[in-house]
């Protein structure tokens, strides 16, 4: 067999280690090399074989690595002929559900009145009325939206699931997500289920706490800053801040010995206040911090935003001072993800055919951001050829134009599609601001993570 080095390779130049960062654009995959490497890597321009690469200073363990990150490539290879075959092979599984692997409640009502909070701008915007302040979400709903993914996900042989409560504020709902929870627990002809609740913390009670930790439920606390810097923006219906509210219930997680996870949501008044907000984190003991940017909202909260730029190097700055400190630092913004399982596609998020969400009324949507119902939960099964479903279920590498040919084409996946939505109205295009912004700090978050690697291949 003759080899060729992939038409689809980035090289990132590190002038301080005489060395570079190679990676494959569909594929990820990033491996720091030598100029010693690169020369080797070059042999294939034309195609070779492997006796031929060897016999030129060539390793196997080289040939092997680089064979199995797509770095090489049989000759005749179509690289973007084999995407296309992959999501003609992954549009067959989405108008039968198996690609759902995830259940997501939510609901706009909440304790707070965040003025940049996505989902009530959304609301606004008149696409689906989301906002039900008087209605909780009742155990019925629940219930079936609970008995229909458990059906749905055993029949195609998922082996783990998950279940998040989401909101508004989940907490809210508590009664009924409570039951969710200890009705899943006590089935045994089911998948593994793990569960996640994203909540403010301000209703967070002893109570809750030990049974977030007897079912090992994922808690991800939402705080924008310390002190003042998060009465900001979190504040109360009335006007009042809410850190120390959320101080409380973050201590009753504590105690219970809940793992904590703190989540803030970046704007222009905690740009500069971020390291504040890692300290908390090492205090709290907490897990990690994620930083998300402001998402899907509409013009009349984009004064709240900041430049693309200036948010990058927050972030930037941010990244590595938790890792200075040991607070690892997450978020969507990390627009590179190498997956060495070619037989799937890549897509942003599972928001892209891999979760169903389910408000109070029964209605589902593709993604909570995305305000378009794909059906109803007495008719769930057919939610899987709704157009919108199925635009999203295919909005994969290979398939979105706007993509092709970026350096993140692959380990971005694309983007968020709410983004898009919000900027585009479809969700077959990119949010091109979000897009740069990834691109920057991606750029710049590889080279730091290679000189933290150090060596060379």
């Amino acid at each position: 067999m003759r080899w060729a080095k992939s038409k689809h390779l980035v090289v990132l130049a590190l002038p301080e280690q005489n060395a570079v960062v190679i990676y494959h654009r569909f594929h990820g995959n990033a491996v720091i090399a030598s100029k010693d490497t690169v020369k080797y890597l070059e042999l294939f321009n034309s195609p070779q074989t492997e006796e031929f690469a060897l016999e030129h200073g060539g390793s196997e363990q080289t040939q092997k690595l680089f064979s199995s990150s797509c770095f090489l490539v049989p000759e005749g290879t179509d690289e973007r002929l084999q995407l296309k075959e992959l999501n003609e092979a992954r549009a067959s599984r989405i108008a039968n559900g198996s690609l759902v692997a995830n259940l997501r409640f939510f609901s706009a009502n909440c304790n707070f009145a965040c003025s940049y909070c996505s989902v009530t701008h959304i609301d606004r915007a008149g696409y689906e009325n989301l906002i039900a302040p008087t209605i909780r979400f009742p155990w019925k709903t629940a219930k079936q939206a609970v008995d229909a993914f458990l059906d749905l996900t055993k029949r195609h042989h998922h082996k783990v699931v998950t279940i998040r409560f989401f909101g508004g504020e989940p907490l809210l709902d508590w009664p009924t997500y409570r039951r969710v929870v200890e009705y899943v627990s006590a089935q045994t002809d089911r998948p593994e289920v793990d569960f996640y609740l994203n909540t403010n913390g301000a209703l967070i009670t002893s109570e809750i706490a030990a049974f977030l930790k007897t079912h090992n439920i994922k808690t991800i606390v939402s705080l924008d800053g310390v002190g003042e810097v998060n009465d900001r923006l979190r504040v109360t219906h009335n006007g009042r801040g809410t850190y120390a509210v959320v101080q409380k219930g973050i201590e009753e997680l504590r105690v219970a010995g809940v793992d904590i996870h703190l989540n803030m949501t970046l704007t222009q008044q905690n740009t500069a206040e971020i390291h504040k907000m890692i300290d908390l984190c090492k205090k709290l003991g907490a897990k990690d911090v994620g930083i998300d940017d402001l998402c899907f909202v509409g013009n009349e909260v984009v004064e709240l935003g900041t430049t693309t730029k200036r948010q990058a190097d927050a972030i930037i700055d941010a990244w590595s001072y938790g890792r200075k400190i040991g607070i690892p630092v997450l978020g969507a913004w990390v627009g590179f993800r190498s997956f060495s399982d070619t037989a799937l596609p890549l897509a942003y998020c599972a928001g892209n055919g891999e979760e169903v969400c389910v408000d109070h009324s029964g209605k589902v949507f593709p993604c909570y951001g995305i305000p378009c119902s794909i059906g109803e939960l007495h008719n769930f099964d057919s939610c899987f050829v709704h157009p919108v479903y199925q635009t999203m279920a295919l909005r994969m590498v290979g398939n979105i134009p706007h993509c092709e040919g970026c350096e993140l084409e692959g380990p971005c996946g694309g983007g968020c599609a709410a983004d898009a939505f919000a900027a585009t109205e479809t969700v077959t295009s990119i949010s091109r601001d979000k897009c740069e912004m990834r691109k920057t700090i991606t750029r710049e978050l590889i080279q730091q993570w290679a000189i933290a690697q150090g060596g060379t291949l």
